[in-house]
């Protein structure tokens, strides 16, 4: 099932809702000119993008940027509002173009040409009668000469053309903003889980009228950390003239990354400017960190005494042993047997050297293999990913066991 298109249009006070099967601009024309009762070519398409700025619309292509920009500006309604402009200065009814005109001149147009007209709409009988009059006397037309000119000399004072003067519609103020540079907090701040903070950002009016009293800063969408649901500002901004905005924030308390979006907005409710944010990085907080390092270095400390008593008690049982050997009495020793002997344990502990040295090697080639031992023993035994841990935080054992607890 194809989607159906809803389209919103105005052409002076006249509103139409209707519905469009795909996005063809000539569809649209045609659809449009059937409504209005218009020409095809006597009018522009336009709609208000993200910066609030008129678009026309005259292909398909720029008919489904215009579809695309709506979606993103108001994904729930999917909705798009169009404007009207008549390409002919001269498309306004009569009706409207005369009720620019002096009353009293129009009076004045009346009285002259009235009787002329009564004249020229006589019954058939009276025109029979008056087949054999001349034509309209001299002082008549001199009458209706003056009537002209004065219609020209009225439209003069004004700046108009002659004929009909045309109403100008009136167009709602026109806002604009630009954001100038952040104040505080730049883009990818690192800020505590919970920690309040102030965002202010530099705006500056950049269209010909000022803002009015009665503007908002709000919210509009992404990752709500502002405390307040708007902010209002003091006054009027002048064109040209740059405000500070700062807006108070608090932290989440989940680690992450939030990214929250703000608007200015008219007295009307009616967004315009530049569309700016706050993106922070939100980290634990200070004291989970020392609690962190402090239980990581307990961890470490236990780790060093018990192997100190370990080794203290090898050393002790070695002497022990010594002293039991020295206690014995001495023995016949068979010279060739001793000898013999000897060569043995040289050998054995030949062997036991190059063990040795053969185990050294292979820890000397694994750089992470005393911090593996030491995560093995805190308990975290899966040695392939605390390896593939260590290897991502260059051999940082601090970074790894709070990653390892967080994960748990």
């Amino acid at each position: 099932m194809s989607k159906k298109w809803t389209i919103k249009s105005k052409l002076g006070e006249d509103l139409r809702r209707f519905g469009l099967n795909k996005l063809d601009f000539e569809e649209l024309n045609k659809k449009l000119s059937f409504i209005y009762r218009l020409a095809e070519s006597s009018f522009t398409v336009k709609y208000l993008d993200e910066e609030d700025e008129l678009i026309t619309i005259s292909t398909s292509e720029e008919l489904a940027e215009a579809f695309s920009v709506t979606e993103q500006l108001t994904p729930n309604k999917n909705i798009l509002r169009l404007q009207l402009e008549p390409t002919n200065p001269l498309s306004p009814s009569l009706l409207e173009r005369s009720q620019n005109i002096d009353p009293q001149l129009m009076q004045s147009i009346v009285d002259h040409l009235l009787p002329h007209l009564q004249s020229s709409v006589l019954l058939p009988q009276q025109n029979e009668e008056k087949k054999g009059e001349s034509e309209p006397k001299p002082k008549v037309k001199e009458e209706v000469k003056i009537a002209e000119e004065k219609v020209e000399e009225k439209c003069e004072e004004k700046k108009e053309d002659p004929a009909l003067s045309i109403i100008q519609p009136t167009l709602a103020p026109r806002y604009l903003a630009r954001l100038v540079r952040d104040i505080t907090i730049p883009d990818g701040t690192q800020v505590e889980a919970g920690h309040t903070f102030t965002k202010t950002w530099r705006m500056r009016n950049e269209g010909a009228t000022a803002w009015p009293n009665g503007t908002t800063f709000a919210f509009v969408g992404g990752d709500k950390l502002s405390v307040d649901e708007g902010k209002g500002l003091k006054g009027t901004v002048a064109p040209g003239q740059e405000v500070d905005i700062s807006v108070p924030m608090v932290a989440p308390d989940s680690v992450g990354r939030y990214v929250g979006y703000y608007r200015l907005i008219d007295e009307t409710g009616k967004r315009f400017g530049h569309r700016v944010w706050v993106d922070v990085i939100v980290g634990r907080k200070e004291e989970e960190d020392k609690k962190m390092e402090e239980k990581v270095e307990e961890e470490m400390d236990k780790e060093s005494v018990e192997t100190l008593v370990g080794l203290g008690e090898q050393t002790k049982e070695v002497e022990e042993e010594a002293k039991k050997e020295e206690e014995k009495e001495p023995e016949v020793i068979d010279v060739d047997k001793e000898e013999t002997k000897e060569e043995e344990e040289k050998e054995e502990e030949k062997e036991e050297e190059k063990k040795e040295e053969e185990k050294k090697g292979e820890e000397s080639n694994d750089p992470f293999s005393p911090a593996l031992k030491i995560l093995a023993d805190m308990g975290f035994r899966d040695e392939e990913r605390n390896r593939a841990l260590l290897y991502r935080f260059g051999g940082e054992l601090m970074q790894v066991v709070q990653t390892l607890l967080s994960q748990q």
